[in-house]
């Protein structure tokens, strides 16, 4: 039947069978098209490319080209060194607040309390934690302090900071082990070191971070 081998059928049961003007000389012999091998035959193609399309779309999707891996990173500054969190860990980037002192409770890490919206938040310096040269001092001309407001397991936390460059995309294959890249003298807060836009940037190990910022709340 002319039309089976291609893509579509011709169904001349509705041209010139019993549903079209029944000029076909197969009638004849057949009596009604159902009888006719033809009709067979066209049966058979319509079940076989159902079929093929069926396992078409049954069919995994093409792999697509792998994707170049990156980890987002928050990066800010302390002092002369870049450094960078999980974003996860960070409620939000605020301006500059007061910070006020706490009576009988002197220490290099712990500054004091800040108002955030109305509740007290404590305010740690990340700088003598991490054995930095301290926020505020030696700063790079153009930087922008901000506090970083942390998210941490007995409740939020502000760190002081000199700047921050925001959210980025680090590519994974740009990370080595903090030994190999970073010059942090608490080495136990330091998880990846990795070069960013000409700095060296170290990664802080989010739980060993959270640990030593509750130490030193007590």
């Amino acid at each position: 039947m002319q039309g089976l081998e291609g893509t579509e059928l011709y169904a001349c049961w509705q041209h010139i069978g019993v549903q079209g003007d029944r000029s076909c000389e197969r009638l004849a012999a057949h009596v009604h098209c159902r009888n006719c091998e033809r009709h067979a035959e066209a049966a058979m193609w319509l079940l076989d490319r159902h079929a093929l399309q069926l396992g078409d779309a049954d069919a995994p999707p093409p792999p697509e080209a792998p994707a170049a891996k990156t980890r987002p990173a928050l990066l800010f500054r302390v002092g002369q060194d870049w450094l960078a969190l999980d974003p996860g860990q960070l409620l939000e980037v605020a301006p500059v607040s007061t910070i006020h002192g706490l009576p009988y409770r002197h220490g290099r890490v712990l500054l004091g309390v800040c108002n955030v919206r109305g509740v007290l938040v404590p305010a740690l310096a990340l700088g003598p934690l991490l054995g930095l040269e301290a926020a505020g001092v030696g700063g790079v001309p153009g930087g922008r302090p901000r506090h970083l407001i942390l998210d941490a397991p007995g409740g939020a936390l502000v760190l002081p900071v000199d700047e921050v460059d925001g959210v980025q995309a680090v590519p994974q294959a740009a990370l080595v082990p903090a030994h190999q890249g970073s010059s942090l003298p608490a080495s136990r807060l330091a998880q990846h070191a990795f070069q960013w836009q000409q700095r060296s940037v170290t990664w802080l190990d989010a739980q060993h971070l959270a640990q030593a910022l509750q130490e030193s709340l007590r």
